[in-house]
């Protein structure tokens, strides 16, 4: 009786303990997003000439339908728009103009109804292309001698760590050099030490990537609260790839995996991925004459 006793009284504690692993990884796995976010922005686009164009257009990004820490719920604008999204998750909003009058313009007001999270989210669907930003790209020069021997000395034993090394090393070497119009890449920055927002995130990106974290870069805009966008609002960060979820990185802003729910995605920066943008950053136009600017 008494071994009976033993034996059931195992086999309770097992079933238990084995219950409360299997609550615990579905907890982990619940993907939750708690704060509530409302941006707005805008465009005025213009016919310059003082004749009638045809078929124009404008090409402009919306936040990024979701990522760990944010879910795209709802776009609005005052004027009709076909909605496009690419393999990465990016939305363009594309307007058609059949006829622009000569010097006419039109101003297009946008609305979107975000969700975002303070943790990270692991988003097992969006997990599978990490392998992608291993590799060097344009401004990520992360196969260059300077970079790779970089990277080795940052390297440490857990890839988190070495992250937040590369993402210190990047926050202390680099000079801001207020905004730059033209990209300049990771091996400008480590060499010349100097750069804005983009510099740093090139950087983070290829020491990340030359030590063989997965690591994608970002454009978008931080706001605390509900925003209305701004030109010069524009900002640029990275996020890496560790243990199933892409973990914030922002050495310019000293940002390391915190404040998640501030940062508001609008692309998922990638030479591979296509899409009508066909590589414009915030907005492209179609037609020639046809201008294009974002409102204050």
């Amino acid at each position: 009786m008494k071994k009976t006793a033993l034996w059931s009284a195992l086999a309770v504690i097992l079933v238990l303990t084995a219950g409360s692993v299997l609550y615990f990884k579905h907890k982990s796995n619940v993907v939750s997003y708690t704060v509530p976010k409302q941006i707005r922005y805008s465009f005025t686009v213009q016919n310059t000439t003082n004749r009638l164009i045809k078929n124009a257009g404008l090409f402009v990004y919306a936040p990024v339908k979701q990522t760990g820490t944010q879910l795209c719920k709802a776009i609005e604008a005052s004027l009709p728009y076909e909605l496009e999204i690419d393999s990465l998750g990016n939305q363009i909003l594309r307007f058609s103009f059949d006829t622009l009058p000569p010097y006419a313009t039109r101003i297009i007001n946008i609305k979107t109804d975000l969700m975002l999270s303070n943790q990270q989210n692991r988003l097992p669907d969006q997990n599978k292309n990490q392998d992608e930003f291993l590799n060097p790209e344009k401004y990520v020069e992360s196969d260059q001698p300077e970079v790779v021997k970089k990277a080795q000395a940052l390297k440490k034993k857990e890839a988190v760590d070495t992250a937040e090394g590369i993402h210190n090393f990047v926050a202390g070497h680099i000079q801001n050099s207020g905004y730059i119009r033209n990209e300049r890449g990771a091996l400008y920055a480590l060499t010349r030490k100097a750069g804005d927002c983009t510099e740093h995130m090139d950087l983070f990106t290829a020491l990340c990537r030359a030590t063989g974290i997965p690591c994608r870069r970002m454009g978008g805009y931080i706001c605390g609260r509900n925003k209305i966008l701004a030109p010069g609002d524009f900002h640029n960060w990275a996020e890496f790839y560790h243990q199933g979820r892409w973990l914030l990185a922002d050495p310019q802003t000293r940002v390391f995996m915190q404040k998640t729910d501030d940062y508001v995605a609008f692309r998922i920066i990638s030479d591979t991925c296509q899409n009508s943008m066909q590589g414009y950053n915030r907005f492209r136009v179609q037609g020639e004459g046809v201008t294009v600017k974002m409102n204050s």
